[in-house]
């Protein structure tokens, strides 16, 4: 480097500071540029009288990096020509990136395994992005690689890269070597690359990689070696293991590297997306592509990570379930007015009356060329339905129990609570409070109190109901669907065992007062065998599944929505037991069947896409749903908004795969999203807004936050339980507080936590081979090990 004296002190409009870097044909300056006001790295060529193809390979690096927009990339800010003392000197005016090269910076910060291959997996993507806009590298190395104060990486010197479609290729000799000796691919060195082939680039990756892990090159001799001399080194010379020069490298990440080190270039990534999912697999405990998953091998990753929960399809069934049964209600309710049509003409046409109000009241015409959302039209219906006083008491009651669980179906069970209220309140006295019409609204109300989070009153009101002694010409359906909620808060409770027990004498009684094929029984039925799965009683369930679908096919239509329903169920039950090869066809025939009937965009299309995404998610293609989660979200939100419970838990498959994919800061972000939604729609209190918590917890956990996820399930323990000791929600949190405990290195009380919560989720809850227990085992296993050794510290 020259001394400082020997600096220009001006170069154009910059202001030199000191001499950067030097190479064969160029200096690079820090200097200081007056408009906008900023440090610069200002690289300049030695000289004008250089070859016409430095000049052309100095202009080309301009023209590349102009086109490359990357955090990752270093930007550059102008081109052109300064005159000087010398001569004309062609110049580039690039971002500073203020940092320190690759291998200081992992030295210096102590990097461990898991951060030296975050910064790898950032460079990675960064050269996808570069590939993926015709741009190969070709001189990759560490020299080559900042990282600035934030542990950002950032690339360096295009000046060698080769772009699609330029007349630069041309402009070189055939078997020309580019790049640098150590890092550069056999097929690089030999001459015979192809000079846009990106996985030359590959290959430099998987030598950064072993350099950066095992403080060393692969083949230290390439150093000082000519090009032929290294020809014949990587001919005929072996790479050590890494697992022998850094005994703390795992063997997955041994196979990554080597993969992406290989002499055949069809042997390695074929691009560096697929290197940086890899990376990203290995940190967050997945299976990599670059091993063939044999059964034990999966296994062994299974038990290692603990995933988060996912509610979204009993969020979505439970929901539903409630739907389905109140449009089941009121088509039998019409098949009654017809034989009562006399005494209740005046309602009939008071309800029609007042739905045509409300459908043109949403027409866009009406509601000034603007589509009114789903919360808009329930809003403008509700003051519609205060407004009308035309309404005969028992069809004002049978739409304000309508408007209510639709409300809570939204997520806005305050209103939901409030519209049952002021119905029963002016309409009890004018019906009895025994009437069908005073008893539906009773349960509308309950509905709001179990999708509130209140279910312990729930059920002591659903017990109430259920106790009351029957009225002369009672619908029957209206006591079998108070039992049936009743089994649903149960199984929020915890209790499973009680609610398995009265859903089998639901079936018989269901199957006794209106038939084996009735629309309510075939759902009881769904019920049932939803609970047999989650008691672990799988291929019992599973059977009842395909003969269920062919009931209701057979009594239905397999286009009903009932079918489609309990199809997609199915679909989701073999997800959870790992069958993704079942669950995927399964799931896309329904999508197929959903998109056929209902429309693109229609809410059960939108459902069973993100069962969908959730299988692609677990199945270790997370990326596949990345895209098509956005457009779930995207539209339950413009039809239901933000408050709806399915909206949110789309939200939640959302987060889910941004943290399949690693991306952690994005994960939390969105998991801290839907917690903040949901305490909106219900204070927090339903069971289902502990979920995103959970998942919150373990990316926290994976991202070294481990104090933080301890405190958030300390707090979230509470809520989950209070009800029930064998609350399987609250044994599921309570095991992602012993991993919590386990990784925070507090042995024994994360064994004691991980026991505990194996009494609640264990059998006879959960079978032996539940991933849930599966998954505790391997953590307990882990705390054992540790605590026997010695290891651990009490808790704080």
């Amino acid at each position: 480097m020259k001394a400082p004296d020997s600096l220009p002190e001006q170069l154009g409009a910059y202001r030199i500071r000191r001499l950067l870097g030097e190479g064969g044909s160029g200096r690079v300056y820090l200097a200081e540029q007056d408009a906008p006001r900023r440090l610069i790295a200002l690289k300049v060529l030695r000289s004008a009288a250089l070859a016409q193809e430095a000049q052309q390979r100095f202009r080309r690096e301009a023209d590349l990096l102009a086109q490359l927009e990357h955090p990752a990339i270093a930007r550059v800010y102008a081109a052109g020509v300064l005159d000087t003392d010398t001569g004309p000197l062609p110049y580039l005016a690039m971002e500073y990136v203020q940092g320190t090269e690759l291998l200081v910076h992992a030295e210096a910060s102590a990097l461990d395994v898991g951060g030296r291959l975050r910064l790898l997996a950032a460079i990675c993507e960064a050269v996808h992005y570069a590939h993926g806009r015709g741009i190969v590298h070709r001189d990759l190395k560490p020299a080559n690689i900042v990282v600035d104060a934030q542990g950002r990486p950032h690339i360096l010197d295009f000046g060698v890269a080769h772009v699609a479609g330029d007349g630069f290729a041309t402009m070189t000799m055939a078997g020309q070597v580019l790049g640098t000796v150590p890092y550069m691919s056999p097929e690089q060195l030999a001459g015979r690359a192809a000079p846009g082939d990106p996985r030359s680039d590959i290959y430099a990756l998987g030598v950064i990689a072993y350099q950066l892990l095992a403080g060393r090159l692969p083949y230290p001799g390439l150093s000082n070696s000519t090009v032929m001399e290294a020809i014949a080194v990587l001919r005929t010379g072996r790479v050590a293991r890494l697992s022998r020069i850094a005994p703390e490298t795992p063997g997955d990440v041994e196979t990554i590297v080597m993969k992406a080190m290989a002499q055949e270039a069809d042997q390695r990534y074929d691009n560096a997306a697929a290197l940086a999912a890899d990376l990203e697999r290995f940190l967050a405990h997945r299976p990599i592509a670059a091993r063939p998953p044999t059964a034990t091998y999966l296994l062994g990753l299974f038990v290692r990570r603990h995933r988060a929960l996912s509610a979204a399809l009993a969020a979505a069934s439970l929901a539903l379930v409630g739907g389905a049964s109140v449009a089941t209600y009121y088509a039998i309710s019409e098949a009654r007015a017809h034989a009562e049509a006399e005494a209740r003409a005046a309602e009939l046409a008071a309800v029609n009356r007042f739905l045509n109000d409300m459908l043109v009241s949403a027409d866009p015409a009406h509601a000034r060329g603007r589509a009114l959302t789903v919360a808009e039209a329930l809003d403008a219906a509700r003051r519609q339905l205060v407004r009308d006083r035309r309404l005969a008491p028992r069809a004002g009651a049978a739409l304000a129990a309508t408007l209510a669980d639709t409300y809570a179906a939204l997520g806005d069970v305050d209103t939901a609570r409030a519209i049952a209220r002021d119905a029963l309140t002016r309409l009890v006295p004018q019906l009895g409070a025994d009437s069908d019409a005073a008893r539906r609204l009773q349960l509308a109300e309950i509905n709001g109190l179990q999708l509130g989070g209140e279910l312990q009153a729930a059920d002591e009101r659903l017990q109430a109901f259920v106790a009351a002694p029957p009225q002369p010409g009672e619908d029957p359906r209206l006591r079998l669907t108070a039992r049936l909620q009743r089994t649903t808060v149960l199984l929020y409770l915890g209790r499973h065992g009680e609610s398995l027990q009265l859903l089998a004498q639901l079936i018989a009684d269901a199957q006794r007062q209106l038939g084996a094929d009735d629309p309510l029984t075939l759902e009881i039925d769904q019920g049932y065998t939803s609970a047999l799965f989650n008691s672990g009683r799988y291929d019992e369930a599973l059977q009842r599944f395909v003969a269920l679908i062919a009931r209701e096919t057979a009594a239905l239509g397999f286009d009903h929505p009932t079918t489609l329903l309990t199809r997609m169920d199915y679909a989701e039950r073999l997800r959870q037991l790992g069958r993704y090869a079942q669950a995927e066809p399964a799931i896309r025939a329904v999508i197929d069947d959903r998109r056929r009937v209902s429309g693109e965009n229609h809410y059960w299309t939108l459902i069973a896409e993100y069962v969908l995404c959730n299988i692609l998610d677990q199945s270790e293609r997370a990326a596949a749903a990345d895209g098509l989660i956005d457009e779930v979200v995207a539209g339950l939100r413009a039809s239901l908004g933000d408050r709806d419970a399915d909206t949110l838990n789309a939200m939640y498959v959302r987060a889910n795969v941004s943290r399949s994919l690693g991306r952690y800061a994005e994960a939390e972000r969105r998991y801290r999203e839907v917690i903040a939604l949901r305490r909106r729609a219900d204070a927090g209190a339903h069971a289902e807004s502990l979920f995103p918590v959970n998942g919150l917890a373990l990316t926290l956990i994976e991202t070294g936050h481990t104090r933080e996820a301890i405190a958030l399930l300390r707090d979230a323990l509470p809520r989950a339980d209070g009800r029930s000791e064998h609350n399987l929600l609250y044994g599921r949190l309570l095991g992602s507080y012993g991993y919590a405990l386990l990784r925070d290195g507090q042995w024994p009380a994360a064994r004691e936590t991980l026991q505990q919560a194996l009494r609640i989720v264990g059998p006879p809850v959960l079978s032996d081979d539940h991933p849930t227990v599966r998954t505790l085992r391997g953590h307990l296993a882990e705390a054992e090990r540790q605590q026997t050794a010695g290891r651990g510290h009490a808790s704080p």
